[in-house]
């Protein structure tokens, strides 16, 4: 067919049009496939200069009272338990505010709970956050729970801190629209905006006016997790491993427990019905003592302050007395004490181990010590007599290790097993012991593929440890 010029001109402005129909399509296609690859990332809206660029933020209250000591521990937990606890971010130091105070300083009055901006930019602001416990003037209807009132507003306004603004403020909320099923959000933008959206919006924010659930319910979304650890990084938790183990070759494992949401575990005893392990909390050495039965862990029986600094080194327990080492002064220090499974009691022996912070492995079995120590860059094996109050003179001392790569010693009068760290690897090895010499490696076992082992037990036919995860 042969067309007309005029005819032709008007058939190429057709085709024109038709292909650039065909364009927008196709870039509206791509955009959308985009923004769900996108949705992958974290879906918080948060402001990029805000972000705090240390994870170890300190808070400190304005005006606290004695009158408020459970509602400030509500706050505390609150924080830790949510945006802490799945994040490498530690919110440190709640005490009391002076003039030169960093940080996030939190007043208590009965008025709108808020922050003055977001994240970073609150660091030293006087009154940079504001939080109510009272609820007389202020959403009286929260008289009636005040726990939950004030732990759900903590996390809320702690989210804020963390450089946050409210989801329905981001420029893609959806809008009501009638006769549509797309979620729609009518709250009024409120505070500071972010400038940083990545991925769809988030109905199930904390940080979102428009979640069905107030705040909630306190939880964090699985999008306001993925997206916090994206800006702030993962925690790091101490995960409990038990596997049975003959003494040549491990079985699988047979049951993991987080025992700490933190990179702060120091030490570690299982005697088959009960454990007892020492992590650092809000930079607190603590002790916790909860029944195991080898697959689940029971409540916290006891929770004990053995120090007020991550000072903690060594942890044994036999039921009746405890033995621990911490630094003290700079030395590795022994602690002989009686504890019943729930109240400890007043030292009995303290005695000086070594000099300086070199203390690597400690056990004792009430009438022998064995420990491991860092002499001239070697971790040294040590065993002493030591009948709960005064150490014997060296009866032997042999070096397990070229280098100071130890992880985890356990010894129960004729078998030594330790972990030591070879080619990267967290290796277990093996070995008889008489108490005076050590036999020829008998088994080799790699328990982690990298350095994160925390701590090791056997009993000769169960093995229990302690790793870094992730």
């Amino acid at each position: 067919m042969v067309l007309s010029k005029s005819k032709f001109r008007v058939w190429l402005r057709k085709s024109k049009f038709v292909g650039l129909l065909f364009l927008v399509m196709y870039l509206c296609l791509f955009s959308q496939v985009a923004l769900s690859q996108e949705g992958r990332s974290f879906e918080l809206y948060a402001k990029r200069s805000t972000i705090w660029q240390s994870n170890n933020i300190p808070v400190c209250w304005e005006n606290p009272s004695n009158n408020f000591t459970n509602e400030m521990r509500w706050v505390q937990e609150a924080a830790a338990n949510s945006w802490q606890g799945v994040s490498a971010v530690n919110f440190t130091a709640w005490g009391t505010c002076n003039s030169g105070s960093g940080g996030i300083r939190i007043q208590i009055v009965d008025v709108g709970p808020h922050v003055v901006a977001l994240g970073s930019d609150l660091n030293g602001i006087r009154n940079g956050m504001v939080l109510n416990f009272t609820f007389r003037n202020w959403s009286q209807n929260c008289q009636s729970g005040r726990e939950r009132c004030i732990r759900l507003i903590a996390i809320h306004e702690f989210g804020h801190a963390l450089g946050f603004a409210h989801e329905q403020n981001r420029p893609d909320t959806p809008v009501n629209q009638p006769g549509s099923t797309q979620q729609w959000c009518t709250q009024e933008r409120q505070g500071s905006d972010g400038d940083l959206i990545i991925g769809a919006w988030d109905l199930n924010s904390v940080m979102n006016y428009c979640n069905p659930r107030w705040t909630g319910d306190g939880i964090l979304s699985q999008t306001d997790i993925q997206g916090l650890q994206q800006l702030y990084g993962e925690r790091q938790q101490n995960r409990l491993y038990i596997r049975p183990f003959n003494g040549q070759t491990f079985g699988s494992v047979i049951s993991t427990q987080v025992v700490s949401n933190s990179n702060g575990f120091r030490g570690w005893s299982w005697n088959g019905t009960t454990a007892s392990y020492v992590a650092v909390e809000n930079g607190q050495s603590r002790l916790y003592i909860r029944p195991f039965d080898g697959r689940n862990f029971g409540s916290v029986t006891s929770s004990q302050a053995l120090s007020s600094s991550d000072s903690f080194r060594g942890w044994s327990w036999n039921g009746t007395t405890a033995s621990y080492v911490a630094i003290n002064n700079g030395q590795s220090t022994l602690y002989i004490r009686p504890f019943d499974g729930r109240t400890l009691g007043s030292v009995t022996s303290s005695q000086v181990l070594s000099s300086s912070d070199n203390f690597r492995g400690w056990s004792w079995n009430g009438t022998t010590a064995s420990y491991v120590a860092i002499n001239n860059g070697q971790s040294t094996l040590y065993i002493r007599p030591f009948d709960g109050r005064t150490l014997g003179s060296v009866t032997s001392s042999q070096v397990l290790s070229s280098s100071d790569n130890f992880r985890g010693w356990s010894w129960n009068g004729t078998t030594a097993s330790y972990v030591a760290i070879n080619n990267g690897q967290s290796t277990l090895y093996i070995r008889p012991f008489d108490g005076r010499t050590l036999g020829s490696v008998t088994s080799t076992q790699v328990v982690s593929s990298s350095d994160r082992l925390g701590d090791w037990s056997w009993d000769g036919a169960t093995a229990s440890y302690v790793a870094k995860y992730p």
